[in-house]
């Protein structure tokens, strides 16, 4: 599998998927995209990280190299990465059924970003096994038992099967980050025009449990709210809790920086323990702003809903008949953050590793790995790679104990 991608080949990569892909279905999932983009400009960071492969691919289409260096290139190199993965698989494709089943694939995921995640990550690991000395099959998971994702074996060293699961910032959380956008647009466009020329805004929302998804609940919600905030109440017809207080700009605040930083002190003083897991967005333009939080009164889940995750795959999608890896990625933190949090006392990776590994039904499994997101790192001048940080752990227990998949092949950067 190639690990390694040299920039100047980047045309020749492009044209050889096109000639895989001649409807260019990345040009169409960004097209698409646009409405969206237009109905809430607050989705677009979120938006273009979904779908980072299709805009990739897409500037590159119409910038080719002469964007080189630009602010969307970091996107075309690892757009650029992935499309030179597939190319190199397409091309030691054993059967033309499989082949044609990965083509639909991948074609299918530039307009599901849930997919699109699912396929980077399995290459990212192979990649990784890979470039530890392991040989990679890719069985097929349309027919038959073998449903995991990825075969690998060396010589002097069992095969095991391997299952990826990506855990997205949103697993386990009672608000999305696509949920709260559209809240968050929403009470946008009524503070802004109800704030004075020199006024400033911190505003906290809990809701008991999840955000409504209808715009017309959503619209509801956003008047019960400003109708509080009118009448200096703490609450909502339907529940909600607020805390929110207004004052006026200062004259020496001359710059957005210096509001942003100013709204940001406002909230953190005047929201107190009204807490709940959170997304906010801070706005406006000197010399008025605001900071507006979403939150629920539910608790967060997130190891609840990893560990539904972990038993899936180990029970179902792996076979029981060879040792198995289980490797989840942690969306949203990169390298160091990985580091930090292994570092933690106690250890939630720990914690977490133990709970899955000791369990009787899981006896077939022997390593569970954490991998943090992939990043797009130079190696030299005209050099890149995607790398990643992993956390290991091999089983002491179970049917393979002490096997050492994690020590052997996936210890360190990759």
């Amino acid at each position: 599998m190639l690990a390694e991608l040299q920039e100047i080949d980047f045309p020749e990569v492009y044209a050889r998927f096109v000639d895989l892909f001649p409807d260019k279905p990345w040009l169409k999932a960004t097209s698409q995209l646009q409405m969206q983009l237009r109905a809430n400009p607050l989705s677009a960071e979120r938006i273009e990280s979904a779908f980072m492969i299709a805009y990739g691919l897409s500037h590159f289409e119409r910038g080719g190299m002469s964007i080189l260096g630009s602010e969307v290139w970091p996107s075309v190199q690892l757009a650029m990465g992935f499309a030179a993965q597939v190319c190199g698989l397409v091309s030691k494709a054993l059967d033309e059924r499989g082949r044609k089943a990965y083509l639909g694939r991948v074609s299918g995921a530039f307009a599901n970003p849930i997919d699109m995640r699912a396929l980077r990550f399995e290459h990212l690991t192979a990649m990784t096994l890979h470039k530890r000395g392991a040989q990679i099959e890719w069985p097929d998971e349309s027919s038959g038992d073998e449903t995991f994702d990825i075969l690998a074996s060396t010589e002097g060293f069992l095969s095991f099967e391997v299952e990826c699961k990506s855990c997205s910032a949103d697993k386990g959380r009672p608000i999305t980050e696509s949920e709260a956008s559209e809240f968050l647009y929403r009470m946008m466009r009524e503070l802004t025009s109800v704030l004075g020329p020199k006024e400033l805004m911190a505003l906290k929302v809990r809701v008991p449990k999840r955000l409504p998804t209808s715009h017309k609940a959503l619209d509801t919600l956003v008047a019960e709210v400003m109708a509080a905030i009118r009448d200096g109440q703490g609450s909502t017809e339907s529940g909600a809790l607020l805390a929110f207080s207004r004052m006026m700009t200062p004259d020496d605040v001359a710059d957005p920086q210096a509001l942003t930083h100013l709204v940001s002190g406002l909230a953190a003083r005047e929201w107190g323990d009204l807490e709940g897991p959170r997304a906010y967005f801070i706005g406006g333009s000197t010399p008025s702003g605001f900071c507006i939080e979403v939150c629920s009164g539910r608790k967060l889940q997130i190891l609840d809903a990893m560990s539904k995750t972990a038993k899936h795959a180990v029970r179902t999608q792996m076979t029981g008949t060879r040792p198995g890896c289980l490797v989840l990625r942690l969306e949203g933190l990169n390298r160091d953050e990985l580091t930090q949090l292994a570092q933690e006392v106690p250890n939630p990776l720990a914690w977490f590793a133990t709970h899955v590994l000791k369990d009787e039904r899981h006896e077939h499994l022997a390593c569970l790995a954490f991998i943090s997101d992939e990043e797009a790192t130079r190696l030299s001048e005209s050099t890149v790679t995607a790398q990643s940080s992993s956390y290991f752990f091999d089983s002491p227990v179970g049917r393979y104990p002490n096997l050492g998949i994690g020590r052997t092949f996936l210890s360190g950067t990759s």
